[in-house]
Parts: C-alpha cells; structure tokens; sequence
C-alpha cells in the first residue's frame, strides 16, 4: 500500500554499508532523516528556502494553546484531492506548570471554506483532549488557539466549534507571518518532512497528503516516545 511505501523514508536501510560513512546514512535514513544532513541526497533535495520566524525559547511559551496555519493551495493530491494543509500545533502544560514540547497535527483539505476548516479543528481539538500524556498536567485543555487574520477563522462554524470546546481565539495584527511564527515554522517543517518520505520512497509527489499526515504522526509519537 502507499502507506507500506511512505514508511520506507524511515524504515528501510540502505544496503549494506561499506565504510563508516554508510553506517551513518543508514542510520540518519532509519531515523526519518531528522536531524537533516547536508551530506544525504533525499535531505539536500527535500530542504526549500528557509523562511526566518521570531524564536521563542521555551520557558517562556505559553501553554494550553493552539497556534493554526492553513497551507495552500497546492497540487490535488491524490486521491482525496486534497490542497490545503491545516496546521496545528499544541503546547501543554506539565504539572510543574511548565510547557512541555510542541506535538503537531495536520488535517489535509479539498478547500479552505469555513467549514472545512471547522470540522478539521474540532477533530484535532478532540484527538489532543483524548492524548493521554503522563508529564502534563492534569485536565489537559487548549484554552486558547493562535491563527492569522485568515477569513476561514471567522465563519460562524469555526466560532460554533471553538465556543462549544470554550476556547478564545486570538489572531496576529495583519499580515505579520512572525507573529504566528510557531505554527509558520511547523508548516516548513511538515513538508520538508513530507519531501523527504516521497524522495525516499520514491513516490510521486500527488501522495503529499498521506506524505503529510504520515509524517506529522511519525514525529508526534516520536515526540512522545510512543
């Protein structure tokens, strides 16, 4: 299946290595090629232009939020025709009232009307209020979600969703990508990702959305050593 072939830009091992070199490839390879290498192929074909984001160190990030980017639109993919990438990416709380690493979500689109994008966020707030993660505080909650000044946050199906689950919405004051700088860099991260599995793999770039997706799962469980 095309999942079976997406795992492959992190499961399958290069043949048999030669030198010391090879040894570490094989092993960047397994890893899901992060952190990227400047010597490995799929790396260096997979990396676009960087865009810079405002940095926040973490003691500092707020926590119980949601910050939301909305990507697109891009080639339909197949073959759900999907071409826009709903990015969210969740800071928690830990019990000493600290925030713990990000864990990203991704829900991919066929457009970015208001109620695509509300059903793609109810989703999401559901599967990060049913993660069971032992270091955060208990009663895990967003209370806040971050996006831009988009018009697809502001239809009444989004505003539904985001009263029912009692979460306050905040945006950035224009066009201001920086101000939004966590999900921003996620969004470059998430298809760097994404490249990296179709170069490894070599599978047509029509599959980004299951690239996407699988991609965004790997490093989530990763993340919280699932």
């Amino acid at each position: 299946s095309i999942l079976d072939e997406l795992d492959k830009g992190f499961s399958t091992p290069f043949s048999k290595p030669t030198d010391k070199l090879s040894k570490e490839l094989e092993e960047h390879h397994n890893c899901g090629h992060n952190p990227k290498r400047s010597d490995c192929p799929a790396c260096q074909k997979a990396t676009g232009p960087q865009k810079l984001h405002l940095s926040v160190p973490p003691e500092k990030r707020a926590t119980r939020v949601v910050h939301v980017d909305l990507s697109g639109p891009h080639v339909p993919s197949w073959p759900s025709e999907s071409k826009y990438m709903l990015v969210a990416i969740a800071c928690l709380q830990s019990k000493e009232n600290t925030p713990l690493p990000l864990l990203p979500f991704v829900r991919c689109l066929p457009s970015k009307n208001s109620t695509d994008v509300s059903f793609a966020l109810d989703q999401i707030f559901g599967e990060i209020e049913a993660l069971t993660v032992p270091e955060a505080a208990a009663g895990q909650k967003i209370v806040r979600m971050q996006t831009d000044k988009g018009t697809e946050y502001l239809g009444s199906s989004v505003k539904e969703v985001l009263a029912s689950r009692k979460i306050f919405p905040t945006t950035t004051t224009g066009y201001d990508p920086q101000a939004n700088g966590t999900a921003e860099r996620y969004v470059g991260l998430i298809k760097e990702w994404a490249r990296k599995l179709l170069e490894s793999a070599s599978v047509a770039d029509s599959y980004w959305a299951f690239a996407v997706e699988h991609a965004c799962e790997t490093a989530r469980a990763k993340t919280l050593n699932f």
